[in-house]
């Protein structure tokens, strides 16, 4: 937007200088300010007639190799007998004298191999000179070299510059090749032209800001053509200059500013430091300007970490003022700060996007697995519930696969129980079944419940079982993870997650490591009697019968309980649990008692076995049976019987 502008007191200083410098080139012409103050030599050499010279006047070409110091401008006009300029003009620039350079071209005239140049300081009649309306003239006399070289070229090319900047290229043919070696008056006028303008007083040494007030107010010239020309000049003001005099003399926005520098071919770190010096703004409002211009979210980051040096949380926080998403933020710190996911979180959270916006930038943006966004998240330090709550509400994950993540991310089995039971509302057996997804093992998972949810081991073995534990791995998980927590309680989870007695047998023996003895005896206590036990010993060990019975011996069994658990459950007959009985060091009358009130033996037959497999005296068979109570006489009978039939077996052998 343009302002009217009212003169200050440099401008106003600034337009006396130029007055001045007019004053001066008047001062030095005061002599030569009109076509009467020529000498008659002179004076003859604008008398020429018109049908001597051509009227065609060819313009040369603007040199492709440096267009930018060639600005052959309407403003220019090339009078007689050059050519049919007009005469006057309603503005002509009169300031200009001191800086302008007429160069005539006469050999190789597209190179310019040989040339004359005419200035202001040029002596004679070659000087150039400005007259009172405004022309500016000089005289050029065809070198002697040139004549003796016979080269009466009819045709010669003229160029005026000021400053450098070339502002006129002509090309002059004559119809009079005879008029080849006579002096030629060059005339012409120029009108003011903001180009020139700028030029002139860049060369003075003018400010960009002051070169701005004069085209505004002589040119009214809007921000953009006022900068574009500044920054076009032979000797470009910079952009921190041009953002000045857009501050200073058209009061740009910074936004406004930054455009119109993209516009005049500024890159983005030039931008950036001209907003940052010249406006003084934070680094949120220079994104934002960034933003405006056109930039996009990776020069942006770019200009801000090399112009800037700011860090990467100041980075985020200034591309969210500018309404960047989160996406956008991922992605540029991805690829131009080659951040890893972690940083980049913790920087988007610094700058207050939300953990949903983060998931889903990590999601779509840098295609991450759960387990790695879960890892960055918890770098960023946001809560394990912010944590599941994005991975549910973002990522759609199931529980198990968010447990999963979870652990992968270094929180522990009772944080993650406890999210999913808070935050998630799962039920125990969820909870359970996700824990086992994620691949805790019973005993995280039973301390977890445990201690989470306070939870009884029976509770934890039947949730386990459930999850499709194996038997041993429950029980080795009850007993490491519960303190104070007996083989018999194990026992008892175990049978109450309804796992039959033999796989009992095996989790106790394989998942606690407890021999058949320390097995039978947690059976016991557990309420399991002698017969389930031997059930489940014989099933799920490969021990032999006799050491079944041991391990009901260890578990305090008695011993009729003992015999009637191998004939019951074993299948084995008196005389065999007999001799199993006596190699355990059962007494005689333990056996004779089992024998009798177990299996229903007579006492003849106790007697024989005794007597015969046992070898044992009439004496200690009577004890025996004496003790299994049998009556007197049948004692006597038996053991009179089994005697004499040995008599007679023996007097048979040996009478």
């Amino acid at each position: 937007m343009c302002k009217t502008i009212i003169p200050n007191n440099q401008t106003i200083q600034m337009y006396a200088w130029i007055i001045t410098v007019f004053l001066s080139v008047l001062f030095l012409s005061s002599c030569d300010n009109s076509l009467s103050s020529l000498d008659a030599d002179d004076q003859s050499l604008y008398d020429i007639q018109n049908d001597d010279i051509s009227t065609t006047t060819t313009p040369s070409a603007k040199t492709e190799e440096n267009p930018d110091n060639v600005h052959l401008t309407d403003a220019f006009h090339f009078l007689e007998p050059v050519s049919k300029g007009k005469e006057s003009t309603v503005q002509p620039d009169k300031s200009l004298l001191d800086l302008l350079t007429v160069t005539v071209c006469y050999e190789g005239l597209e190179s310019c191999d040989s040339s004359d140049q005419m200035t202001s300081e040029s002596n004679g009649r070659e000087r150039l000179k400005l007259n009172n309306d405004g022309v500016y003239m000089t005289v050029w006399q065809p070198s002697g070299n040139q004549n003796r070289r016979g080269n009466q070229s009819s045709e010669f090319r003229l160029k005026v510059d000021i400053a450098g900047l070339i502002i006129a290229d002509h090309l002059k043919e004559t119809n009079n090749r005879g008029q080849a070696n006579r002096a030629w008056p060059v005339r012409f006028l120029i009108e003011n032209d903001p180009k020139i303008r700028v030029r002139a007083l860049t060369e003075r040494g003018y400010s960009s800001s002051e070169i701005a007030e004069v085209l505004l107010a002589e040119f009214n010239l809007e921000p953009y053509e006022t900068a574009k020309l500044l920054a076009n000049d032979l000797d470009p003001f910079n952009a921190n200059q041009i953002a000045k005099a857009l501050k200073d003399v058209y009061e740009q926005t910074a936004d406004e500013t930054a455009y119109i520098l993209k516009r005049i071919d500024f890159d983005v770190y030039q931008i950036t430091e001209a907003l940052d010096l010249i406006y003084k703004i934070a680094e949120g409002p220079i994104a934002a300007a960034l933003d405006f211009a056109g930039f996009t979210v990776y020069e942006i980051t770019s200009a801000l970490d090399k112009v800037l040096e700011l860090a990467e949380d100041t980075i985020a926080a200034a591309l969210k003022f500018a309404d960047f998403t989160a996406n956008q933020v991922v992605s540029a710190f991805d690829k131009v700060l080659k951040l890893a996911e972690g940083p980049i979180a913790k920087a988007l959270k610094f700058a207050k996007y939300t953990v949903y916006d983060i998931t889903g930038a990590f999601d779509k943006i840098l295609d991450l697995h759960e387990k790695h966004i879960a890892k960055a998240l918890k770098f960023a330090d946001f809560t394990i519930d912010q944590i599941t709550s994005a991975l549910d509400e973002v990522l759609k994950l199931g529980e198990g696969y968010i447990a999963a993540a979870l652990k992968f991310a270094d929180f522990s089995v009772e944080d993650i129980a406890e999210v999913l039971h808070n935050v998630l509302d799962l039920v125990e057996q969820d909870i359970t079944n996700a824990l086992k997804f994620a691949e805790f093992t019973t005993k995280q998972i039973s301390k977890a419940l445990h201690d989470v949810l306070d939870l009884s081991e029976r509770k934890i073995a039947k949730l386990l079982k459930t999850a499709g534990f194996a038997v041993d791995e429950i029980a080795k998980g009850l007993h490491e993870a519960l303190d104070n927590l007996s083989n018999s309680d194990v026992a008892e989870a175990l049978r109450d997650a309804g796992f039959p007695v033999d796989e009992i047998v095996t989790g106790l023996r394989f998942g606690i490591n407890i021999g058949q003895g320390a097995i039978a005896e947690a059976l016991r206590v557990a309420g399991f009697t002698a017969n389930q036990i031997t059930g489940g010993l014989s099933t799920a060990l490969t021990i032999s019968d006799e050491a079944i019975a041991g391990a009901l011996r260890y578990a305090g069994y008695g011993v009729n309980t003992i015999a009637n658990a191998l004939r019951n459950t074993l299948n084995l007959d008196g005389e065999e649990v007999a001799e199993i009985l006596n190699n355990l060091g059962y007494t005689a009358d333990q056996i004779a008692d089992v024998l009798k009130n177990v299996f229903n033996w007579s006492a003849d037959k106790i007697t024989d076995f005794l007597g015969s497999v046992l070898d044992l005296g009439e004496s200690a068979i009577e004890s025996a049976l004496e003790f299994a109570g049998f009556a007197a006489s049948e004692i006597s009978d038996a053991i009179g019987d089994f005697f004499d039939d040995a008599g007679d077996f023996l007097c048979k052998i040996f009478c």
